[in-house]
């Protein structure tokens, strides 16, 4: 028992210490020109949906990590999947693609949203800030499939 005992503090030392590890998240400085919603000229209701729905992962203008974010290991796993929506998307950059990736990109953006999307839907549950009715994702999915259309 003593045995166990030990191997259970061990473990519980080894987590606690892992805690003081930050993951450092890599956020340039973006430049307001290169913005989705500034170039777009969003009407206030579409940018600020946008920017409360999806730049916190696709752009750098992200929200403050919940508590559960801040532990070793979600902390990290956070971080990967940001890094990897903004590899994916990343609004900060927008005018920064030329126009054949920005169509591919609001081409993507339109299929997930169609098809709902499990993160999203992951990112609402601790973020109710960011929850789209069927009347606002009605109104977004076609803002974006009017600027889609008029990539081409």
């Amino acid at each position: 028992m003593a045995r166990w005992l030990t191997i259970a503090l061990i473990l519980v030392g080894v987590f606690l210490l892992l805690q003081f590890i930050p993951v450092q998240a890599k956020v340039p400085d973006g430049v307001p020109a290169d913005d989705f919603v500034v170039y777009a000229n969003a009407p206030s209701e579409i940018g600020d949906r946008i920017r409360t729905s999806c730049y916190p992962c696709h752009s750098y203008n992200t929200t403050e990590a919940d508590f559960t974010d801040k532990l070793f290991p979600m902390s990290y796993f956070r971080q990967q999947r940001l890094e990897a929506a903004r590899e994916a998307l990343n609004y900060a950059e927008w005018t920064r693609y030329d126009v054949g990736t920005q169509y591919h990109k609001m081409e993507a953006t339109v299929n997930v949203l169609q098809k709902g999307h499990a993160e999203f839907n992951d990112y609402v549950g601790s973020h109710p800030e960011a929850y789209w009715n069927k009347n606002t994702y009605r109104t977004m999915l076609e803002y974006f499939i009017n600027w889609q259309e008029a990539l081409l």
